[in-house]
């Protein structure tokens, strides 16, 4: 697990001089999701994410024309049940910081903003 933070980090420093937003997605439940889906000023999919396994995603928000404010949304799909959250806030197009760590857990969802 540390590599992985490790290289966490190194892809959120990478990702400072690009329009990047990387997600590390850590599912701590013994359930399988069929989808996970973030939204903000782009959209990550992943298509699976087995029980007690990690992945890693990169949006990209070079395309976005939002100059607005708004926040982020992680959908968890599992079979027919859908688990929605709001997180997450930009302004004027610019997210308020370029990583973010999502710990999926038996009854709530935690996230955390990685400060670069």
């Amino acid at each position: 697990m540390l590599k992985k933070a490790i290289l966490f980090m190194a892809m959120g420093l990478l990702g400072c001089q690009q329009k990047q937003i990387h997600f590390m997605v850590q599912n701590s439940t013994d359930t399988n999701f069929d989808s996970i889906i973030i939204q903000g000023l782009g959209n990550l999919h992943f298509n699976q994410l087995k029980k007690r396994t990690a992945t890693f995603g990169i949006m990209d928000y070079s395309e976005s024309k939002t100059s607005t404010d708004g926040g982020y949304k992680i959908t968890l799909f599992e079979n027919e049940n859908n688990k929605v959250m709001h997180f997450g806030y930009y302004s004027n197009g610019i997210p308020t910081c370029t990583s973010y760590r999502i710990e999926i857990l038996k009854d709530t969802i935690q996230v955390e903003e990685i400060a670069e």
